[in-house]
């Protein structure tokens, strides 16, 4: 007794089903994998332009502001981003300062809650620029550190 297709135009027709299966499953799998390496490039490039930009605001108020505590509270206060939250850590990892969170914004008040989980990564950088995914349970979150001298 023999299972599947007896005729060669069934086993034809199974054989190519099969192939042209497993090319798209292939292509997608590789579609899908280059399309989510580019959002976390282009996530990790608006991230790093942002921060850029906050510190160039940081050393312009650091001019006017001699405290630099206060330099960089009235700093995280007036340059604000979309779905971006700033923490300001000194140099032994500890928390100086953080964008205060919108309070209708879940996410930001969960990464408020989850600020320690967010710390302890950056304190594994010991001060050297990375970038990484922190999952949690109200989201993940994509990290990236990097040092900047305020004087």
């Amino acid at each position: 007794m023999r299972l599947g297709p007896t005729s060669v135009r069934a086993r034809l027709t199974l054989w190519y089903t099969v192939v042209l299966s497993l090319l798209l499953a292939v292509f997608a799998a590789t579609s899908y994998a280059a399309f989510a390496r580019t959002l976390r490039s282009r996530t990790d490039a608006f991230i790093s332009d942002a921060l850029s930009v906050f510190g160039r605001e940081l050393v312009a108020e650091r001019r006017e502001i001699p405290a630099v505590l206060d330099a960089i509270r009235v700093t995280l206060y007036e340059v604000r981003f979309q779905d971006l939250d700033i923490l300001v850590l000194d140099e032994n990892g500890q928390l100086l300062a953080m964008v205060e969170p919108r309070r209708d914004d879940a996410r930001a008040l969960a990464l408020h809650r989850d600020s320690a989980v967010v710390l302890g990564a950056l304190a594994a950088a010991r001060g050297q620029p990375f970038a990484t995914s922190l999952a949690r349970p109200a989201g993940s979150y994509r990290v990236l550190a990097r040092p900047h001298v305020v004087g």
